[in-house]
């Protein structure tokens, strides 16, 4: 996949370029669940999802809850005893959890270990663990005040232990967070995107709809911000249905040295972090040469803000923020290059109709690079809903350097507004004319359907091209127009007049409707 420092060769400064070369931005999902606790799908099916489109994750199990039945807010006595179920769950397999989190890692991914506290007063948070071996934490005998203690008193690079408040924007009281008594030293990281929604601000979308209720006050990143917390931001899915990772819930992305354990902890801790939708849209921000994370001096002269874009799609427009204030909109410079991009989705049809999918991609006149999955799980509002059996099986990409092969089941949509397609992204390098060459089966109802397309690259330029299964309301297939590389990239350029306490981040939208925000940079 090109660099930002290949990309912007012309635009990055020596020192940006050297840390730019040490570092990559790696995906993960540091917050999901399954059948552990509460939850659906299997353990094996959450880490074969995870192997299959990150490179770093965890699975969470439900873990305590100390103020459920305290008379903090009144309480259904079925969600009183689905909870105990799980957390009871959640010790009956701790062991089991454990050897199959340490075995995760042969298959080249990142395995960490985590627990969630739920919690009306404080808020919610993930107890995210670097060691894969120790036991489970002991029950207290009487009341539990392990959370309160966390979040006095860890610090993540004695304890191994990284506390990340998450679905922040709910109202204090109701599992929000409460800033009150957020520690940024034990909690360098915060989750502002996952299947709840956006928290990054109170305008944010993707809007809260899960049946906790909506975003409230300044339980936002920017309510954090203005009380002058610094902390990096993630995205995570909190999925409850064995999918880390979901495309369109929620990603973090890490710029670490290097792909391993001690690499990505790394980066948590020095808030190095992205929060995405989904697609892994670089952001790789600096301040006078120090990347997003960092805190530096003010200078008492106008400073120098770089920010770099890169994105697997089209991008729609930057904004560039100081003190939650947007102070400039910045857009693509569209140009033709011989860099492409293509996006291809499957799925559509009615919504109780499932369709098993094998699709074959090749070229001609042009070399297949970069292909990005964007595989999607069940999606599950309330986890009292869930289904009775795991519909989706584990999607597969596969690229051999010439073709593309992709293996997903797929259902119609839940509503006319959630996409629940499966597909990929994938570039081109080409000089010429050109065309692609679709295989395609998809068996629907017991029937299957086969269908050869050849798309000849003038087409392409001008629009979408889709293909149905077997008629109207079936099951289809579209791929995207041509995209140059030039509308997927971005660069940022500013002289700054910034005041000691500021910060400034940037957020990024795709023409997708893929958001990406990069944690901020603050001034001393």
């Amino acid at each position: 996949m090109k660099t930002i420092q290949q990309v912007f060769a012309k635009s990055v400064s020596a020192a940006q370029k050297q840390w730019l070369e040490e570092h990559r931005m790696y995906l993960g999902d540091l917050h999901n669940h399954c059948a552990i606790s509460y939850g659906h799908g299997s353990l094996s099916k959450a880490i074969a999802f995870a192997q299959s489109q990150l490179d770093f994750f965890t699975v969470t199990g439900h873990f305590a809850w100390p103020d459920m039945e305290d008379g903090s807010q009144p309480i259904p006595q079925r969600v009183v005893d689905y909870h105990k179920e799980g957390f009871a769950k959640l010790r009956g397999v701790w062991e089991e959890y454990l050897e199959a989190m340490r075995l995760s890692a042969s298959g080249g991914i990142v395995p960490f270990v985590s627990y969630e506290f739920h919690s009306f007063k404080l808020g919610d948070y993930t107890i995210i663990r670097k060691d894969l071996y120790e036991g489970f934490p002991p029950d207290p005998e009487g009341i539990d005040t392990r959370l309160d203690e966390y979040l006095a008193t860890n610090d993540p690079r004695k304890s191994g232990i990284i506390c990340m408040p998450h679905h922040i924007g709910y109202k204090k009281g109701y599992r929000g967070i409460n800033w009150d008594r957020f520690n940024e030293t034990a909690s360098p990281i915060v989750e502002i995107m996952s299947m709840h929604g956006a928290s990054e601000s109170r305008y944010a979308t993707p809007a809260y709809l899960h049946t906790m209720g909506p975003v409230c006050g300044e339980n936002t990143m920017q309510g954090g911000l203005a009380r002058g917390f610094r902390f990096g931001v993630v995205g995570s899915t909190d999925h409850h249905n064995a999918s880390p990772g979901a495309y369109g819930s929620g990603r973090a992305g890490v710029w670490a040295k290097e792909k391993s354990q001690d690499g990505i902890w790394d980066g948590l801790l020095a808030k190095r972090t992205i929060a995405l939708t989904g697609d892994p849209i670089r952001i790789a921000s600096f301040l006078e040469d120090r990347p997003i994370g960092s805190v530096v001096k003010a200078t008492g002269k106008p400073m120098r803000f770089d920010s770099y874009i890169l994105a697997p799609s089209a991008l729609a427009y930057a904004e560039l923020l100081v003190d939650n204030l947007v102070v400039k909109t910045f857009r693509p410079n569209p140009a033709r290059s011989s860099s492409k991009r293509f996006n291809l989705s499957l799925g559509w049809g009615q919504r109780d109709v499932s369709a098993h999918w094998k699709v074959t991609l090749r070229a001609e006149g042009a070399a297949i690079v970069d292909p990005v999955p964007r595989f999607k799980g069940e999606y599950v509002v309330d986890p009292l809903s869930v289904p009775t059996d795991e519909a989706l099986a584990v999607p597969s990409l596969r690229f051999d350097g010439v073709s593309i092969s992709m293996s997903c089941n797929t259902s119609g949509n839940i509503s006319a507004t959630t996409d629940n397609t499966q597909g990929f992204g994938f570039g081109l390098e080409t000089d010429g004319p050109y065309s692609i060459i679709l295989h395609v089966e998809a068996e629907v109802a017991g029937e299957t359907f086969m269908h050869d397309l050849l798309l000849q690259s003038d087409e392409l330029q001008h629009g979408p091209s889709v293909l149905y299964t077997h008629g109207f309301v079936s099951p289809a297939l579209r791929l995207s127009e041509e995209i140059d590389l030039s509308e997927c990239m971005l660069e940022i350029h500013e002289s700054l007049d910034l005041d000691s306490g500021s910060s400034l981040y940037v957020r990024s939208f795709s023409q997708s409707g893929d958001t990406a925000w990069s944690t901020p940079i603050w001034i001393d």
